[in-house]
């Protein structure tokens, strides 16, 4: 028998083979060049949401922060407003209303009737608005720790006639600039209000005392004299 030793391959079949390894080469590379691909694809989709959200997250506080702060500021315009409005043309506050009493003259004669004064000042620094009508007024007339004529004691049409009438129930709003000053004025005719509060009384000359007040704010009080005949 003879024997045959092995087949030396064509170079064809080399050039094919090598090619063959080429290809596979190249295919192994774009494969991991997929997978690389790949696993950072999932990890960027992984963060990007989760970024986003933080995002809206921040726009939504921003948005959030903005509408409460234009609340505030229409807020505060708001109570702005009421200030001001509080402020001009309200009730003038009780410790900025100075009440005063006088008399037009020092001394009267046995036939003169006494004019008494209320006087009214807003000694505040703001406009306001005060009634001064003839129901929150009141005089009062004393000698001698004796009370002798008080407005109080006379009802509709039994006052002591003057320039200011008492008559129950009348008010009248007034507007008082800082600093005006307001006078109400009353002729006395030298009566008793506990007996009549129109006819004169028999009265001692002397000092008597004057105190006014209006709407529960009581002034000093001020004297005069009646003089003997």
């Amino acid at each position: 028998m003879s024997s045959q030793g092995p087949r030396k391959q064509s170079d064809a079949v080399y050039r094919r083979r090598r090619i063959a390894v080429g290809i596979l080469a190249v295919l192994a590379l774009l494969g991991v060049w997929w997978l690389v691909s790949t696993i950072i694809g999932l990890f960027t989709d992984d963060e990007e949401p989760e970024e986003t959200a933080s995002e809206q997250q921040a726009e939504e506080s921003a948005d959030q922060d903005a509408d409460a702060g234009s609340d505030e500021d229409t807020d505060d315009a708001d109570g702005g407003e009421h200030d001001s409005e509080g402020g001009d043309g309200g009730s003038c506050a009780p410790g900025d209303v100075q009440i005063t009493a006088d008399t037009g003259d020092e001394s009267y004669a046995p036939d003169e009737a006494p004019l008494l004064i209320l006087e009214i000042q807003n000694t505040g620094s703001e406009d306001c608005t005060l009634d001064v009508g003839t129901a929150q007024q009141s005089f009062v007339v004393a000698s001698g720790g004796r009370e002798i004529f008080n407005t109080a004691q006379c009802g509709p049409g039994e006052g002591a006639q003057g320039e200011q009438a008492q008559d129950e129930g009348a008010s009248l709003e007034m507007d008082f600039d800082p600093g005006q000053t307001e006078r109400a004025h009353l002729t006395w005719p030298r009566s008793d209000s506990a007996a009549d509060c129109t006819e004169p009384a028999d009265l001692e000359p002397g000092t008597y005392e004057l105190t006014v007040s209006l709407g529960g704010i009581t002034s000093e009080t001020h004297e005069f004299t009646l003089a003997e005949a």
